[in-house]
């Protein structure tokens, strides 16, 4: 039998000269790109080396004055290799951001470019930063202790000179904002995940901290005299923006320098006014506290700090007839924590310094008993009630005379750090009527607004309206849940629970007292007003658990939903509030996407939240650090420290990229890869 000839076409020579020149090209171009940017990847590996162990032999080292200049040093020389890199690359790169499509590791690949840009952003900001602050701390350091010149008075010329510094430093952060809006966070890895949670949390801080120095020089002071009303707000009585305000103090600032103080009892503002000129009291107000007109101590009934801060500018100016520049607010735990930084302090008189862990215990010790009057026991016949609250005021002159005469006895990062907490906790508030500075303070939240948001929103605003101090004892949890499934409007159904732990009989009964301590005030009922900020458009359909009929109202662009409870002592009470929500809250109908802004109302105890959308194409994006998931990512908790953003995405929108660009890609990152290989045998082992 003939054999049967093999027809089956065989390669050319031709076609394997093609495939061999095609792999020598792909070769030599990796070779190529190894060569030129093994050095600078070399360099950052190094430089970052070096300085992660001098973080982890002693953190202080790189922050102090001396080195200042050296680590600017290192950020241009980083930002120097990062540049070359990326226009080494930038072919690759463009491929890069259309490899999200392959498994594991695409989005990881895709989100390339826009680390890279971020990086070289953050290397701009921090070489401008540093620049800036670099004079101030030489001038700061070169302040005579001996001499009646300030640490502030001496920084704040310098802080106006470097205003140009700073202001470059902000719009490279503005650039590198950007640069991180086009990450696809949804599916980085967990090791990528952890980086863009902590740049999160921090870009905000580094944003801040570029707005504040420019405008601090005129917010101390620097080219007028400046004054301020300072809050105290009492947050075991809580009210709307941090609690009950029990006193008010009158600071003047000029050239850095503290030059009058006032403090006073909030009752005293109003003392010998003629109250017919007050505006008329909120309506909760007139009908849970019978007040008829609003007084100073009231003032902050809004939840929207800059709505209050005008009322109490308004008031203070008729009553004392003194204009001021803004109005901060501070409450117990903003004091604790602030304490903590500064150091103990001796206020005059006192028998003992103060720490942050006895400053309740002074707070309720000199409640009862003034340093200046007889104790409560004997308030019929003593001034007890115009001294009870001496001990705030005592308090803050001493950490006024540390912080202008003292301050290089004090840990300034550390005070840094713990004012920086207190600010996004929402335990320190500051309104400032200068457009330039209120402007600049804005984005950070730290005045105290109510936040615009795109998408949802929520903000749930207790008031205690039982003239007690039970707040401390009240333990509360968040259940918010919104059916996404498909309907045009989306429904929500939230449910507040309240736990009183207070000790005191079962039986509520309305009306003012004073106990014979500030202990025995802490016990007993809880009269809450509880409003609930959602967006404008929503329509409630019913509320459940409320003692009084639900009522519907606006403020500053949102939706308000009100109800009243009172929780006994040993008690629990839910509120649960139906309602639907605007359509509008999903964005582009071409690119769905919800976004919820939890935002923490000031003075308000940490307390768990519990979100769940409803729908089976949604996923929550990258979502912040101290959150726990469930398994499919559409039930998240969180405790509320801080105001929260939570976005989730409909898994059905976008598409993979086209396959000429994939084919490219593949191609891009062949070379890519051969170049990785190329160097990990030449580098020594």
């Amino acid at each position: 039998m003939a054999e049967t000839p093999d027809v089956r076409p065989r390669p050319t020579r031709l076609k394997l000269a093609v495939l061999l020149v095609t792999a020598l090209v792909v070769i030599a171009a990796a070779a190529y790109k190894y060569v030129r940017l093994q050095p600078h990847v070399s360099s950052l590996l190094e430089r970052a080396r070096v300085l992660q162990t001098l973080a982890n032999e002693d953190p202080g080292t790189l922050t102090s004055p001396e080195n200042l200049g050296w680590i600017r040093e290192q950020l241009g020389a980083t930002r120097k290799d990062l540049e070359i890199i990326r226009a080494e690359i930038d072919p690759v790169l463009l491929l890069a951001e259309h490899l999200d499509w392959v498994p594991r590791v695409g989005v990881d690949l895709a989100a390339a470019p826009a680390l890279l840009d971020t990086a070289i952003h953050l290397c701009d900001a921090g070489w401008w930063g540093l620049l800036g602050l670099e004079p101030v701390v030489d001038a700061v350091s070169r302040t005579d202790k001996g001499s009646d010149q300030t640490v502030l008075a001496a920084a704040l010329p310098v802080l106006a000179v470097s205003r140009p510094r700073f202001a470059e430093a902000q719009s490279a952060l503005v650039q590198a904002r950007v640069a991180l809006g086009r990450l696809d966070s949804r599916e980085l890895s967990p090791r990528l995940s952890k980086w863009i949670v902590r740049l999160d949390r921090y870009l905000p801080v580094l944003e801040a901290a570029t707005q504040l120095a420019q405008v601090a020089p005129k917010m101390l002071g620097h080219e007028r005299p400046v004054t301020y009303l300072m809050m105290m707000q009492n947050n075991h009585e809580l009210r709307a923006t941090g609690g009950f305000i029990s006193g008010v103090g009158m600071i003047q600032l000029s050239g850095g320098k503290v030059i009058t103080t006032v403090f006073q009892d909030s009752y005293q503002v109003d003392a010998g006014y003629d109250l017919s000129a007050y505006p008329p009291a909120p309506a909760p107000l007139r009908k849970y506290m019978w007040a008829s007109v609003l007084m100073f101590r009231d003032v902050n009934w809004s939840p929207d700090f800059p709505s209050s801060a005008a009322v109490a500018s308004s008031i203070y100016r008729m009553s004392r007839g003194t204009d001021v520049d803004g109005v901060m607010g501070i409450d117990l735990d903003g004091v604790a924590a602030l304490l903590q930084a500064l150091g103990p302090l001796q206020p005059e008189g006192y028998p003992s310094p103060v720490t942050s862990e006895t400053l309740l215990q002074f707070v309720g010790d000199y409640w009862t008993a003034p340093l200046r009057s007889a104790s409560i026991a004997e308030k019929e016949t003593s001034d007890w009630w115009t001294h009870r609250k001496d001990f705030m005021a005592d308090l803050l002159e001493a950490a006024l005379q540390k912080v202008t005469t003292s301050l290089e006895s004090i840990e300034l990062d550390k005070l840094a750090l713990a004012t920086l907490d207190c600010l996004q906790a929402r335990h320190l508030l500051l309104c400032m009527h200068d457009p330039t500075v209120a402007d600049a303070i804005a984005p950070t939240g730290w005045d105290g607004a109510l936040q615009p948001s795109d998408g949802d929103y929520l903000m749930i605003v207790d008031s205690n309206v039982g003239f007690c101090k039970v707040n401390p004892n009240i333990r509360q949890n968040v259940d918010y849940q919104v059916d996404l499934s498909g309907a045009e409007v989306p429904r929500t159904v939230l449910t507040l629970r309240y736990v009183n732990e207070s000790s005191g009989p079962p039986e509520c009964f309305a009306g003012t007292r004073y106990d014979d301590s500030y202990e025995e005030m802490m016990q007993g009922c809880y009269w809450n007003y509880v409003r609930v900020y959602v967006p404008r458009g929503s329509r409630l359909l019913s509320v459940v658990g409320s003692d009084s009929q639900p009522e519907t109202s606006e403020e500053a662009g949102k939706a308000i939903f009100s109800a009243f409870l009172v929780v006994a002592p040993g008690e629990s009470r839910e509120l649960v509030f139906t309602y639907e929500l605007p359509s509008a809250v999903l964005g582009d109908s071409a690119f769905p996407a919800y976004h919820l802004l939890v935002q923490k109302q000031p003075g308000s105890s940490d307390f768990p939240v519990q979100v769940s959308v409803l729908g089976v194409d949604w996923r929550l994006g990258l979502p912040p650090s101290d959150t726990a998931l469930d398994s499919d990512g559409r039930q998240v908790r969180f405790n509320l420290t801080r105001d929260t953003q939570l976005t989730w995405v409909s898994m059905d929108s976008g598409g993979p990229a086209t396959w000429p660009w994939s084919v490219l890609g593949i191609i891009g990152m062949s070379m890519v890869l051969a170049g990785l290989a190329i160097w990990h045998r030449a580098s020594p082992r």
